[in-house]
């Protein structure tokens, strides 16, 4: 990153914001599990249900607590229930050690915990509360103010891509480490699509984006170094498209509360992507197709969103909220989540291909 002023000047503070991507054969190469849930490797906490007294991402923060302030601590429960966390992990992977520390939690850790885990790729950044089908790995109670480790007491349940860590009722949790195996080498699935025919790259690559200039551009711009490679390239040759490309690629989706997606498209990841908007009664699809063919018509494109994670509800209000948009935003809009949905689906590309 370059930051230029004219012609000179004061500048108080500059922030990048973005997404952690490893380097997972350096990992790889230290031996041994990998902290699938650090902070520093790219995890995230997407969610919880309470941090009134400490950040939810302390939790998987680099190095040992410094003290409460420094963990994830919720408020006292005076009712039923109990809190949790779920996080996303850097990267898909078999859990083979926990460690659970509630260092300087003494008379406020919890009495015990559980951990579950789910394998749910693809699922948009910001949608864990709504994911089903956790499976347990760990139930265990937690002492105050130790580092606890727990391997043979773990389930297997296969590969995981978001853990939740429930404690009950309440209480405070310094530090949840997670040590496993990656699921699939990234770099397998890469370097089978920089070694794919050029026809076969573009069959592939055309599964994440209908626009033929973006497919073509990204099979020739092979070998990719590396995965953070491949989104960067893709990313810049999406935004380097005119207003034709970004159409070819809309209409390669099905509309919202459909799955069959036309010719150009990839009925099986669409179906996949639109699998909690299935869920939705006879009467709710009705009004999507209803605001589409609205939308269709004053747009001349169909609606496009990232539908992964979504409920039909919400992106029906999306769509309600962007119907009076001027078609240059909405053009915009549209391209920004179309990016959106390509770099998901490269993800489950390389998935496929490792």
């Amino acid at each position: 990153m370059r930051l230029a002023i004219f012609p000179d000047g004061g500048v108080a503070r500059l922030r990048i914001h973005g997404e952690v991507v490893p380097r997972w054969s350096r990992l790889r190469a230290l031996g041994g599990p990998i902290d699938l849930a650090a902070l520093e490797h790219g995890a995230v906490v997407e969610t919880c249900s309470d941090m009134f007294f400490g950040s939810r991402n302390n939790l998987i923060k680099p190095g040992q607590s410094r003290s409460m302030a420094d963990g994830w601590e919720t408020r006292r429960r005076r009712g039923p229930g109990n809190d949790w966390a779920i996080v996303r992990l850097a990267a898909a992977g078999t859990i083979e050690r926990l460690a659970i520390d509630t260092t300087h939690f003494r008379g406020n850790a919890p009495g015990r915990c559980t951990v579950e885990g789910i394998d749910a790729p693809g699922n948009a950044p910001g949608s864990a509360e709504q994911l089903t089908g956790w499976r347990l790995l760990l139930a265990s109670p937690l002492q105050p103010h130790t580092r606890q480790v727990f391997d043979d007491e773990l389930r297997r349940i296969g590969a995981v891509t978001h853990l939740k860590l429930s404690v009950f009722p309440d209480g405070g949790v310094a530090r949840l480490r997670a040590y496993g195996e990656l699921a699939g080498d990234p770099g397998a699935g890469l370097a089978r699509l920089n070694a794919l025919s050029a026809d076969e790259a573009r069959a592939a690559l055309r599964r994440c984006c209908g626009a033929a200039r973006w497919v073509e551009a990204m099979a020739a711009a092979r070998p990719f170094e590396d995965a953070a490679a491949l989104l960067r390239i893709a990313e810049r040759t999406w935004w380097s498209l005119d207003e034709a490309a970004h159409r070819e690629a809309f209409a390669a989706h099905p509309r919202i509360g459909e799955t069959r997606a036309p010719a150009g498209g990839d009925t099986a990841w669409s179906a996949g992507e639109q699998r909690a908007a299935q869920s939705a009664d006879a009467e709710l699809l009705a009004e999507l197709a209803e605001a589409n063919r609205a939308y269709v018509e004053r747009h001349g494109f169909l609606f496009i969103v990232c539908a992964t994670g979504r409920s039909a509800a919400s992106m029906l209000a999306d769509l309600r909220a962007r119907l009076p948009s001027s078609l240059a935003d909405e053009l915009r809009t549209a391209a920004e989540e179309q990016i959106k949905i390509a770099r998901l689906r490269l993800g489950k590309l390389l998935g496929e291909l490792a």
